[in-house]
């Protein structure tokens, strides 16, 4: 019933949450409601990515990131799953049309 501008990425409990690109943290948090942990990533030109319910935040606001650098750990109980977000001038994007492919098991 609820509208969602990402996708949920299946985590390892506790595992790392790795930066899709290069960029600086905009944003390192749990202020944003229903989304608990988050980190915003500003990236070269229009685009930011958001990582949502983070178990702990490893980053802080300024920060400057290169691509698969850890930036939060996955949540260590419950459900490790992590709400990733692409935007492009502010705009929810559909990450899947430009994230790899999966790799199958």
């Amino acid at each position: 019933g609820r509208r969602s501008d990402g996708v949920d990425i299946e985590a390892t409990p506790g595992g790392a949450i790795r930066a899709a690109a290069a960029g600086r943290v905009a944003y390192a948090g749990e202020d944003l409601p229903g989304l608990g942990k988050v980190v915003l990533l500003r990236h070269d030109g229009p685009w930011t990515t958001a990582y949502a319910r983070a178990g702990a935040l490893l980053v802080a606001v300024g920060d400057q990131v290169e691509q698969g650098q850890p930036i939060a750990a996955a949540s260590a109980e419950g459900d490790a799953r992590v709400h990733f977000q692409l935007r492009r001038e502010g705009a929810p994007v559909d990450p899947r049309a430009h994230l790899p492919p999966l790799i199958p098991a």
